[in-house]
This record gives structure tokens, C-alpha cells and sequence, in this order.
């Protein structure tokens, strides 16, 4: 895994982001109403599972695109050109190749599991 010292070039990225439109994340409006939309978004997007360490450049390119832009682009600003490990294998908790509220809560176990492996009491 790639260590950086911690700078200003790195940002924390959203991979849902703080803001998502019906254009671009439609699987997130489906089967929820406006109300239950808004609270389960509210409790999702700044879940650790939710959150990857990014570069600022990138993250500023990308910024609320839907997730499969953010993955791979033409541009070679995504998650698969990252120097960083992590934002490449954001694509392995794809549901149905979907970022959605399982993958957010699959991922944070990871990252939970991970963190629990690294740094032991």
C-alpha cells in the first residue's frame, strides 16, 4: 500500500457525493420516497465506507459525476489512475455495478476489520 505524507494535494472524497442528482445516481431514488430518500442519504454519505483519501486534482475533476465516470474516465482523472491503492478497488463493492447504500455498508466493515487488523490494542 502506497504511503503518503499527509498534504494539502490529498482530499477526502465522497464517492457518493454530498450532493447526488437523479441524473447521475438514479438507483438511489428508486423504491424510496422524497422523505425516506433524505434521511437514508443523510445517514449514508459520511459513513467511513463512503469516504476514500484522494488526490486533490482528481477529486476536483470528478467531484459529483456518477460512479462509473469516477471510476474510469477518459481523462485519466478516476479511481483506476490514482497513485493511491484504495480508490482502486472502490469498484469491488459494487452491488448489481452500482455504488449504493450496501456497498457503503460493506465497505466500512472492511475498513472496520482492517483498522482492528492494523492497529491492535
Amino acid at each position: 500500500m502506497t504511503v503518503l505524507d499527509q498534504s494539502p494535494n490529498q482530499h477526502l472524497e465522497h464517492i457518493m457525493p454530498q450532493t447526488a442528482n437523479v441524473t447521475d445516481w438514479p438507483h438511489l431514488y428508486a423504491n424510496l420516497i422524497t422523505e425516506e430518500l433524505d434521511e437514508k442519504f443523510s445517514s449514508y454519505v459520511n459513513r467511513i465506507g463512503n469516504h476514500t483519501v484522494f488526490e486533490r486534482d482528481i477529486n476536483g475533476h470528478i467531484k459529483n459525476k456518477k460512479f462509473t465516470y469516477k471510476d474510469s474516465n477518459p481523462t485519466n482523472k478516476d479511481y483506476q489512475h490514482s497513485t493511491l491503492k484504495l480508490p482502486a478497488v472502490i469498484k469491488n463493492y459494487l452491488n448489481h455495478n452500482l455504488w449504493d447504500f450496501k456497498s457503503i455498508d460493506d465497505r466500512g466493515k472492511d475498513l472496520a476489520q482492517h483498522a482492528v487488523n492494523t492497529w491492535t490494542l
